[in-house]
């Protein structure tokens, strides 16, 4: 007769009052990453806890239990109800829901850490935005989705936007055959060089060819032969900001008004004025860059993104706190900002430093000086000593920063850039095929360590 295989017995839970339950010098995570104690103590206090500790009994010399219990998984729980606790928001005796396992049991309490930890999956984008749209469905508003569950409410919109894509596109998201920002495309537009009819016609087919997924980055146009290759000249200083808001006034206009109109501003005088069909969203999204005075006024009351850049973390730090508060007065307090920087990234910082001189000694300085003299910058005014390392610059970054060293030291300095209020970092490599692999191996996944990237579920190319 067959013997039957034994059932699985799971370990026994029950409550265990928090003054009697300590940390465990077997946790095997040291790294803050991911969401603070702090919020994570909102988070509890909000909703009480999800998820009991896992606890083994802490023993004394003669193998005796203690009455007291280890935390080998869940120690930032602990830490949070222990704040909590400080708070006086919680007993210090209050029952905690506990899976007890023996002290001499053969996991070890590291290995039940580390599978706490690296067993865990972040939540599909896609999955967030379905999860977001019931909870709008339901009546919550975006704000308090945003504050609950500790993003800005930009994100939330953004993933919102996706309600706008057409299944199939969703199927191939959730199969990792596209990517987030292949759903959510911009289309750039140098607005003297395009006409403001033209461009909400163009975005709104856009819109609708792509299900929902058009953008505008908006460029000023003021490299000069660029323009003149159109038989324009660049606007004044003073006017282009006043231009750019004529033009997307039209264009707004055009994506909003079911009547033919008429316009006549400084810039622009035009006839019956009307465009079908409308975009399907109700306002494309848009991207300006924000660095003078009237860029980050006219960014501040009109972009959902910006983008700033500078080599000084310091200064965009500043700019980024006088951008929020400036768009916060005007009536736009999500605006998102993005910036720039160059990686080089090697095993060592001595190999990326001397990969980056590489780089610069072999600099492209003819192309340089055209670039500058194109962007207005007198490089015949720079003595002629510092002419030379001047251009190199320009080559190597054009006042955008330099990311050079180690996976762990360039993922320090990403995290800088989001200390200092970036939300989106566009990154160069000097050879793509080459060091973008490298660069999803050995620098993503320690992003993803610190809560400052969501894992996309692809592996690196080979």
């Amino acid at each position: 007769m067959a013997k039957h295989q034994s059932k699985l017995v799971l370990n026994p839970s029950r409550d265990i009052p928090l003054d009697r339950l300590e940390l465990s010098q077997s946790n095997v995570r040291r790294i803050k990453a991911g969401v603070s104690i702090e919020a994570l103590a909102a988070d509890i206090a909000r909703r009480g806890l999800l998820h009991g500790l896992n606890v083994r009994p802490i023993l004394d010399e003669t193998g005796e239990e203690t009455g007291r219990y280890e935390i080998p998984a869940g120690g930032r729980r602990y830490r949070a109800l222990a704040l909590l606790v400080k708070r006086k928001l919680l007993a210090k005796d209050a029952p905690i829901p506990c899976v007890v396992r023996a002290a001499n049991d053969d996991i070890l309490a590291e290995d039940d850490s580390y599978a706490e930890n690296a067993m865990r999956e972040a939540l599909h984008p896609l999955d967030q935005f379905r999860a977001m749209q019931a909870m709008v469905d339901k009546g919550d508003d975006v704000e308090a989705i945003a504050a609950h569950h500790f993003v800005t409410p930009a994100v939330v919109r953004q993933r919102l936007k996706l309600a706008g894509v057409s299944p199939k596109l969703h199927d191939a998201y959730a199969d990792d055959e596209i990517s987030l920002e292949q759903l959510m495309a911009f289309t750039i537009f140098h607005l003297p060089m395009v006409n403001p009819v033209f461009a909400a016609k163009a975005v709104a087919t856009i819109d609708h060819v792509s299900r929902g997924r058009g953008g505008i980055n908006m460029v000023m146009g003021w490299y000069k032969e660029e323009m003149g290759m159109f038989g324009l000249a660049p606007h004044k200083q003073e006017d282009r900001y006043a231009y750019a808001t004529e033009w997307l006034d039209i264009v707004r206009r055009l994506w909003s008004e079911e009547e033919p109109f008429d316009y006549k501003g400084e810039f622009f005088d035009l006839k019956n004025l009307v465009s079908a069909p409308k975009p399907i969203q109700a306002s494309p999204p848009l991207v300006s860059a924000a660095t003078s005075a009237d860029g980050i006024a006219f960014a501040s009351r009109h972009a959902d993104v910006t983008f700033a850049r500078s080599d000084d973390r310091e200064r965009l730090k500043a700019h980024g706190i006088t951008l929020r508060e400036t768009a916060a007065a005007a009536g736009n307090p999500d605006v998102g900002m993005a910036s720039l920087a160059l990686v080089v990234c090697r095993e060592t910082e001595e190999e990326a430093r001397r990969h980056h001189q590489l780089l610069r000694d072999n600099a492209d300085l003819v192309a340089a000086r055209r670039l500058a003299m194109s962007s207005g910058i007198p490089v015949d005014k720079i003595p002629e000593e510092k002419q030379d390392a001047a251009l190199r610059d320009i080559a190597m970054s054009a006042g955008s920063d330099a990311l050079i060293g180690t996976p762990e030291q360039i993922a320090d300095k990403i995290a800088g850039f989001h200390d200092a209020g970036v939300d989106a970092l566009f990154l160069g490599f000097h050879d793509y095929l080459e060091e973008m692999p490298f660069f999803a191996e050995k620098v993503l996944p320690l992003l993803e360590q610190r809560g400052l990237r969501q894992h996309s579920g692809r592996s690196p190319p080979a």
